[in-house]
């Protein structure tokens, strides 16, 4: 009975070393790209590139059709909003727990 034992638990531990020599010999490897797809890598960004360019182009053009006060009014209102949009809430903890405002505070004398 102790021989089996032994037999079973040299077994046990011969199999699990090479499973896990076998599963870290995968993780290791380095995924290399194929040139195919760098390829089509390379060309989505150029059609990004080229997408934004024509993009930017058709903007400029909107402002060109526009008339001078119209341009002025646009630049007015884009900067109101990028001015509103940049307020942001406080600081979830400093709203909870600091001190709030147009509270009555008693004197303690």
């Amino acid at each position: 009975m102790n021989f089996s034992f032994k037999k079973r638990f040299t077994n046990l531990l011969i199999f699990l070393i090479l499973f896990f020599s076998v599963i870290a010999n995968q993780s290791c490897k380095t995924s290399s790209k194929s040139q195919s797809a760098e390829q089509t890598e390379q060309k989505q960004k150029q059609r990004q590139k080229e997408e934004d360019a024509k993009y930017q182009k058709a903007v400029k053009q909107h402002m060109k059709d526009q008339t001078k006060a119209t341009r002025k009014r646009m630049k007015k209102n884009r900067k109101v909003a990028q001015n509103n949009t940049n307020v942001k809430k406080e600081c979830f903890l400093k709203r909870w727990f600091g001190k709030k405002k147009g509270a009555c505070q008693q004197n303690v004398q």
